[in-house]
């Protein structure tokens, strides 16, 4: 039988798998009552923007969204399908482009903002600063990278100024680690909220520098970890908001980020897939939820009209990216969620005991090391022996050469070697003692058994839920409004 401990080992390391996964790459669920814009009168100016992004499925995308004056300066609280797209464009554009890879552990640009930065060229944006782009991808520190820029708009009877802050959410690297830095004295995710204070500060001082004489209209937005920050970013500069600025937002596969939302900020406007894992977590069993309202793509059901529009969103998948991907399919999409419970039913547990067992995880799976010009993978010893030295030596020398380990390798039951940097570092950190863990976790090699079943389908549908391809499919195919 496996026990509760062995189960916690084998839940820790599917998340390992499942986070590498994510890394590498006709109902509204209105929970406020927003409103719809309504598209007629005069549009003014309009304004383009150009989407480029690399996506999960490892295929460039780029796209083309047209918006106007008028549909930018309307009542923030109305939802507009084509801001909606336009968003989508400035947050995958806000990605990581250029040669990552060749330059992941460097400090200095390298490319890395040139996506968003076409994309306010193209929008006619002065004023442009793009921050954080040039800092290491093995940085795990609480920041997000982000690009700002304005536009003036002048009226015969005032000036108006748009301030659009597009706030990164793929290929940020060890970023990653931060996800999980729940935290316990705050009512937002403190990870999150640590990034978003930041570029808080930094909007702030921008506007006071740049916007003088004038409205304002900021116009926020992100994807997945890129998605909580503006959100957050979003909440409490709303809370700020004045007849002189505005906050006007949309989010994109949001995670949870708060446990105590402001209510009626209906210009927080989130998308959701519900079968995309990442929006369900921190788990709302620990009282997490979003700030804003939430936009929730519909579920499937046997009807025809929705087998109708599934095949819509595949056929619109395959036309951004040239491969299959059936959209009726979502095996394990909470399997997250249940795994993280599975750990700690609160989120004070979890931020005592667990929370630095997976920030370890995290680094050490985004964090690579210079060999000649190349950046490639760190190995775990390299990984968990240069952060905390002799210490971290004798732990792992100590599950390595464990009796019950090399029992079981002389039995022909081999623990998996992911398994064994898990039980080091519950150990290490004191969650749990090696030896009960080992014992208590071994069942004719069922971790491998795990394993195996999810390398086989399972775990690549879960993350392809959560590609941007995914939600880019879904806009084109389904307007809420509609």
């Amino acid at each position: 039988m496996l026990h509760r401990k062995g189960i916690k080992v084998l839940s820790l390391t599917l998340i390992v798998a499942l986070t590498g996964a994510i890394m590498s790459y006709f109902f509204v669920k209105n929970t406020s009552n927003a409103k719809v814009a309504s598209q007629d009168g005069s549009k003014g100016q309009e304004l383009t923007v150009l989407m480029s992004l690399k996506g999960g499925s490892g295929v460039h995308v780029s796209d083309k969204f047209i918006i106007s004056e008028k549909e930018i300066f309307a009542d923030p609280k109305e939802y507009n399908h084509n801001l909606a797209l336009a968003s989508f464009g400035l947050a995958a554009s806000a990605f990581s482009a250029g040669d990552t890879q060749s330059h992941w552990g460097d400090n200095g640009s390298f490319g890395r903002e040139d996506s968003i930065k076409n994309c306010f060229d193209e929008l006619g944006l002065s004023k442009q600063q793009f921050v954080g782009y040039d800092v290491s991808l093995n940085s795990e520190a609480s920041k997000a990278a982000f690009g700002i820029g304005l536009r003036k708009f002048t009226g015969e009877n005032e000036d108006k100024y748009l301030v659009i802050v597009s706030v990164r959410g793929g290929g940020y690297g060890a970023e990653w680690a931060d996800n999980f830095k729940v935290g316990t004295n705050s009512d937002y995710h403190v990870g999150f909220e640590s990034a978003a204070n930041r570029i808080i500060d930094y909007v702030e001082k921008y506007m006071s520098q740049h916007c003088g004489g004038g409205k304002v209209r900021l116009w926020i937005t992100g994807y997945s970890r890129g998605a909580a920050i503006a959100n957050i970013i979003s909440s409490k500069l709303s809370q700020k908001s004045s007849a002189d600025i505005s906050v006007l937002a949309y989010t994109f596969a949001t995670p949870l980020t708060t446990v105590n939302p402001i209510k009626n900020q209906n210009n927080i406007h989130n998308i959701i897939n519900p079968y995309d894992a990442i929006t369900a977590i921190p788990p709302s069993q620990w009282g997490f939820k979003r700030a804003g309202y939430d936009i929730v793509f519909p579920l499937y059901d046997e009807s025809e009209e929705m087998k109708k529009l599934y095949d819509n969103v595949t056929r619109q998948y395959h036309n951004l990216t040239g491969t299959h991907y059936n959209m009726a399919s979502f095996e394990n999409f909470d399997m997250l969620t249940d795994i993280m419970l599975m750990f700690s039913q609160t989120r004070e547990e979890f931020s005592t005991k667990y929370e630095s067992v997976f920030k370890d995880l995290v680094q050490y799976m985004m964090t690579k090391t210079k060999e000649g010009d190349t950046w490639r993978s760190v190995g775990f010893s390299d990984y968990f022996i240069g952060k905390y030295g002799n210490r971290a030596k004798k732990a792992i020398s100590k599950i390595f050469n464990n009796e019950y380990v090399i029992e079981l390798n002389e039995l022909g039951v081999k623990i998996p070697k992911e398994v064994l940097y898990v039980i080091t570092l519950l150990e290490f950190h004191g969650v749990a003692n090696a030896d009960e863990v080992i014992i208590n976790s071994v069942d004719s090699g069922i971790f491998q058994k795990v394993l195996n079943a999810f390398s086989k389908g399972g775990l690549t549908l879960n993350t392809k839920s959560h590609y941007p391809e995914t939600y880019l499919a879904w806009l084109r195919a389904y307007n809420p409004t509609k």
